[in-house]
C-alpha cells in the first residue's frame, strides 16, 4: 500500500470512529441501553425515596427487579451535554451486577442521572418520552 494509500484509509477510520462516538453522546435511545445491563445479571437491587434513603429503602426481589427492567427498556432518553443537578427526583435506584458493577439510578420526572459507582462517573440525562409507568410503580412500591 502507499502511503497517500494508508494516509486516506487513517483518515477514513479515524472519521468513523469519531462519528461512533458522537452517535452514542447525541444517541436517543432507552434507559436500558445506557446502563447496558440484563435483570439476568444484576444480584442485588434496592430503592429508596430520593429525600429518605435510610428510612425507605427497599430491597427488590427477581420479579420487581424485572419489571424495574422492563420499564426502564420503555422510558426514552437523551444525554445532556452539560452535567447538572437534578431537582425534585423521587427515587434511586440501587443495584450491582454479577460482575460485580454497581449503580445508582436517580430519577426524577423529567430527568435521570445514571451513576456508575465502580468509576465515579455520573451522566444526566433528559427524559424524551416520558413513562408514567416506572414512576407509578416505583410510588406503588414506597405505599406497600
Amino acid at each position: 500500500m502507499t502511503k497517500r494509500g494508508l494516509i486516506t484509509l487513517s483518515a477514513i477510520l479515524l472519521f468513523f470512529t469519531g462519528i461512533a462516538i458522537l452517535h452514542r453522546y447525541t444517541l436517543e435511545s432507552t434507559l436500558l441501553y445506557f446502563l447496558d445491563i440484563e435483570s439476568t445479571n444484576i444480584m442485588n437491587a434496592s430503592i429508596c425515596d430520593a429525600n429518605d434513603c435510610i428510612n425507605t429503602e427497599i430491597k427488590l426481589d427477581s420479579e420487581q427487579v424485572e419489571t424495574m427492567i422492563q420499564l426502564f427498556s420503555q422510558t426514552k432518553i437523551k444525554k445532556l451535554h452539560e452535567r447538572s443537578a437534578i431537582q425534585n427526583s423521587y427515587a434511586r435506584f440501587f443495584f450491582e451486577t454479577e460482575d460485580y458493577k454497581r449503580y445508582e439510578v436517580l430519577l426524577a420526572s423529567n430527568e435521570v442521572l445514571i451513576n456508575h459507582l465502580n468509576y465515579n462517573k455520573w451522566y444526566v440525562y433528559s427524559i424524551t418520552s416520558p413513562n408514567n409507568d416506572l414512576e407509578v410503580f416505583v410510588r406503588k412500591l414506597f405505599s406497600q
